[in-house]
């Protein structure tokens, strides 16, 4: 595949990205609901029919297709720039949780500096409750760092090695005495990230778009009924069936989404498909939105259908702050919202021409 095919930005991908990153929020916001009493149909449905659990697996088959090529043996560069916003929003996390802690706690708790500082010399074990859903982007920087070595070898070779992560994610499944990039998420993440270097050396951006439009819809109708069926325990069938098959189920639902919003509403798809670059940001502030509003609604009573719109508000709330961030701080921006930092060599280069 040729750099500019895969420098090329496609719409296609973008909106999926954005239908990911939504899906994994409405779970999230489903499933760790900590509001007694109140549960919201609409999320449950949509949690029901896409798991999200499968879902943020996508990341690492897009983050395994567009990975750039190297001559160094390893992709520095942006595994920095993952890091430093990884590990400030972590911090975040703690904070913003600590400081919810002390202020609404039905007991007397004070501000504890040494509980946040334990957290902060935590931060990569991701023990804590602020930033323990941050482990994908903790295990994206792995791959992405060796994604140089990865992309030098041959297609048989990256079957093998992906093989090899997916057997090794079953057999470990449930272990937790080892160390966390042994374990079976991390595996699993590590067998669709070596997945997308697969698919990319196979498809070029413009073929792979072009077999979506011969499947998308079947794909969809298809998928739909063996998650309704699921639903309504007509079969035993679920998502979960096999871990692989589920999630690449889940892969190709959100890329066939993806696709039929495009045909039936191009204007509208295109406009949402410009907010796909800020899904590694909504990921990150998402959690502690909900942990804000788990804590204020846990004392202050909320109605289900409203608390069926918050994922909603999340996305729109998040996707605001980038542009904001983005536009009156742009030096901040390869610090805060996980974008590339501007290439100085290439800088110093046009400034001298």
């Amino acid at each position: 595949m040729q750099g500019a095919e895969i420098k090329q930005r496609d719409p296609f991908i973008d909106l999926a990205r954005l239908i990911a990153i939504f899906l994994i929020i409405v779970g999230h916001a489903n499933e760790l609901n900590r509001i007694p009493g109140v549960i919201s149909p609409l999320l449950s449905i949509i949690t029901n029919i896409a798991s999200y659990r499968y879902v943020v697996f996508i990341f690492f088959l897009f983050a395994g297709y567009f990975a750039k090529p190297s001559e160094k043996c390893f992709n520095i560069r942006r595994t920095v720039d993952i890091f430093i916003p990884f590990a400030f929003y972590c911090v975040l996390g703690s904070l913003v949780s600590e400081c919810l802690l002390c202020y609404y706690s039905s007991e007397a708790h004070s501000f504890e500096w040494g509980a946040l500082i334990s957290a902060m010399g935590s931060m990569w074990e991701l023990h804590t409750p602020g930033n323990h859903y941050m482990w994908f982007l903790k295990v994206l920087m792995v791959f992405v760092f060796v994604s140089p070595v990865l992309l030098r070898m041959r297609p048989e070779t990256l079957l093998i090695i992906g093989g090899m992560f997916y057997l090794g994610s079953l057999y470990l499944e449930g272990v937790t005495s080892i160390p966390y990039f042994l374990q079976s998420k991390a595996l699993n993440s590590g067998c669709y990230f070596v997945g997308g270097i697969f698919l990319r050396k196979c498809l070029t951006l413009e073929k792979l778009s072009q077999s979506m439009d011969r499947v998308y819809l079947p794909a969809f109708v298809l998928l739909s009924v063996l998650a309704m069926l699921a639903i309504l325990q007509v079969t035993t069938l679920s998502w979960a069936f096999i871990p692989l098959a589920g999630t690449c189920l889940m892969c190709v639902y959100v890329m066939s989404l993806s696709k039929l919003a495009m045909k039936i509403a191009p204007r509208v798809s295109l406009f949402c498909a410009q907010f796909g670059k800020c899904t590694f940001f909504v990921y990150a502030i998402h959690y502690i939105l909900l942990d804000i509003c788990w804590t204020y609604f846990s004392i202050h009573p909320i109605h289900k259908h409203v608390y069926g719109m918050l994922p909603f508000l999340f996305v729109g709330i998040a996707i605001a702050l980038f542009y904001v961030i983005r536009k009156f701080a742009p030096g901040l921006s390869p610090y805060l919202l996980f974008l590339p930092a501007p290439d100085r060599k290439a800088k110093t280069v046009n400034q001298t021409n």
